[in-house]
């Protein structure tokens, strides 16, 4: 027994339990550090652990170029790492008796028991993520603190299902969340706000194929109808061998589907329910796919996510003279970039260490009634920038910093055409860290 009173077997038990929970079950980097850290902690070099070292023997860095000053990688995954300890010990496992922390600040692990005081040292408290600041407290809230998380995809799935199946949310305590808001939120969705109707909540989806094993057995005649075997591609079947095993007779077809969204897109219209639904907008979600023109989405005001290339709602929205998401021939590159000047730029370019960005665009108009509605397009370069967007638009205090920008060039009034440019840090699919890069009033 340890000065503690955790055995070495009771640490190994937390540590196997943790690598075998759905919190952690599809971050494998976050696994090998976690395994790293705890093994080089049991072995007596806790104090020893370096970021250099977590780089290359956990992360498999190439030794000879990994740079601590220029390469934020390991920095990165210890904080979403502690997000996914807080997670875990807060969602999946609230009764566990012995719990391991990654404090701020250091690499080595430590380990205490839940019920044990802490001699003044805080345990790691989820750290907060760019979410709507209006929600009213109790359990609403410590659901969306970890709304992002993997270890609820699950519910968020189930939440988006439901809402497919037609279902409108109506808040439960709209006047409250009314008297809450924040200036610069009513502002900016003051049209959405006002509605009288359901907003719609519209995600779109590239066309996809994707792949089913279907070994010795003979294929389907109606499941998939249209179907095409892999080729014995050692490069495809290489990269899917590390998504799910496969087995010694394996045989590949590639099924069609045409409504399966972007995982940055479906987190996005998740953040965009429950803002609306706790600001007491009524919300319908409606996939992009079921639409059969855009004049269905006349004289209402929506809620978009996607891009250009595969949602041509988006596509017939986005002002000509603005920015859009778009394919860059001459540096073979995707980029949020002005669509009259894809070459001069500027372009907003994904990077290695883990950058995005995201591209919100507004736009308001008059219905045919004389009411304001207001169109919201949010997409990303890779689709967490679509979610760093609605994070964005849902902050207040990146809202003022927006605000302060227009104002700054004399832009008193929300303008009736906008767009911005958000950059985001991101890790394992979500975005961490969401700040202002740039925007551009169309029409004031």
């Amino acid at each position: 027994m340890n000065a503690g009173g955790i055995s070495e077997a009771e640490k190994r038990q937390a540590l196997d339990e943790i690598l075998r929970s759905g919190t952690l079950r599809r971050a494998e980097r976050l696994r090998q550090f976690l395994t790293f850290v705890v093994e080089e902690e049991l072995a007596g070099r806790g104090a020893e652990i370096r970021e250099w070292d977590i780089a290359v023997r956990a992360l498999n860095r190439p030794a000879g170029e990994y740079t601590p000053e220029i390469d934020s990688t390991v920095r990165t995954r210890a904080h979403a790492l502690r997000q996914k300890l807080s997670e875990y010990y807060e969602v999946e496992a609230p009764g566990a008796d012995v719990l391991i922390e990654l404090p701020k600040g250091g690499y080595a692990p430590r380990f205490h028991r839940r019920h044990e005081e802490r001699n003044g040292t805080e345990v790691v408290a989820l750290e907060p993520a760019a979410v709507p600041e209006i929600l009213p407290p109790g359990p609403a809230v410590r659901t969306e603190r970890v709304r992002q998380r993997w270890g609820l995809v699950a519910a968020a799935g189930f939440a988006l299902g439901a809402l497919m199946v037609g279902g409108v949310a109506w808040s439960l305590g709209n006047r409250a969340a009314s008297a809450a808001r924040d200036p610069a939120l009513s502002e900016a969705w003051a049209p959405i706000f006002e509605s009288k109707t359901a907003v719609r909540v519209v995600m779109s989806s590239p066309p996809q194929l994707w792949v089913r094993d279907y070994g010795t057995q003979p294929t389907p005649l109606v499941d998939p109808a249209h179907s095409v075997q892999l080729q014995d591609d050692p490069r495809l079947l290489g990269w899917y061998r590390d998504q799910i095993p496969l087995g010694t007779a394996s045989r590949l077809y590639l099924h069609v589907n045409s409504a399966g969204a972007l995982w940055g897109d479906a987190a996005g219209v998740v953040v965009a329910t429950k803002f609306l639904t706790a600001n007491g907008v009524g919300n319908e979600l409606v996939p992009e796919k079921s639409v059969k023109g855009p004049y269905v989405f006349r004289n209402d005001s929506i809620v978009a996510f996607g891009r250009s290339e595969y949602s041509p709602l988006m596509a017939g929205r986005i002002p000509a003279n603005g920015f859009d998401v778009m394919y860059l021939p001459a540096i073979r590159r995707h980029a949020v970039a002005l669509k009259t000047k894809q070459e001069k730029g500027p372009h907003y370019l994904p990077t290695p260490g883990g950058r995005n960005y995201g591209l919100v665009t507004v736009l308001r108009d008059r219905a045919d009634d004389g009411r304001l509605c207001q169109a919201m397009f949010f997409a990303g370069v890779i689709s967490n920038g679509a979610q760093a967007g609605i994070e964005f638009m849902t902050t207040p205090r990146l809202l003022e910093t927006l605000k302060a920008k227009l104002r700054a060039e004399g832009v008193q009034e929300w303008p009736k055409a906008l767009q911005v440019v958000v950059r985001t840090e991101t890790t394992e699919f979500y975005p961490m860290r969401t700040a202002y890069e740039a925007h551009l009033v169309l029409e004031r």
